[in-house]
């Protein structure tokens, strides 16, 4: 059981993130706090491949983390 605790909080912080991105792509929120990339974060979410697919990307990470088991 304790093996699984840190993993589960790698888990939901990545869920976090994915759903704090998926948010900037869905323009709800104006702008994106990048701490380490510098504007980087934002030429991705904004590039064409990530508008391919008729739901954000990042909301697909945030889904994907919630199927694993």
């Amino acid at each position: 059981m304790q093996q699984r605790v840190p993993i589960v909080l790698l888990a939901l912080a990545g869920f976090a993130i994915a759903g704090y991105l998926s948010l900037f792509q869905m323009n709800i929120i104006s702008s994106i706090w990048e701490p380490l990339f510098g504007s980087g974060s934002r030429r991705i979410l904004t590039s064409s491949i990530s508008h391919l697919l008729p739901i954000p990307d990042a909301a697909l990470g945030a889904a994907g983390i919630c199927l694993m088991r």
